[in-house]
């Protein structure tokens, strides 16, 4: 799921081996080996960033107007999205788009990341 963009992901959620992980890129440049943040995810903001994402696709594929309701995730996700805590690790990540044809789904974007 991704949180952030500008010519590629910038922060989102992404699965790390198995585990779910916040990432914040660390570098500018959208390019293989791109340098991240990542820090694992509690259940709760989990759930509340899986909410989100649905509610974004929703309104993106109807052409809506952001829902409050993913206004008020936003707000209630946002220092957990963008402060790495101490625990935090740098990975860098390689990108490849999968076979899905739409540009996105409840399940994420069309783009597998590779985390090293």
């Amino acid at each position: 799921m991704e949180n952030e963009r500008y010519d590629g992901p910038q922060a989102g959620v992404a699965d790390i081996s198995g585990v779910p992980h916040y990432f914040v890129r660390l570098n500018t440049l959208f390019e293989d080996g791109d340098e991240f943040s990542v820090w694992p995810i509690d259940d709760e903001s989990l759930a509340l960033e899986q909410e989100a994402w649905r509610l974004y696709v929703k309104a993106w594929d109807a052409g809506d107007h952001k829902p409050v309701r993913l206004t008020e995730l936003e707000s209630l996700l946002d220092a957990r999205r963008t402060t790495p805590p101490a625990i935090a690790r740098t990975m860098f990540a390689q990108w490849r788009f999968d076979e899905r044809d739409a540009c996105h789904d409840d399940s994420g974007p069309t783009y597998m990341m590779r985390w090293r």
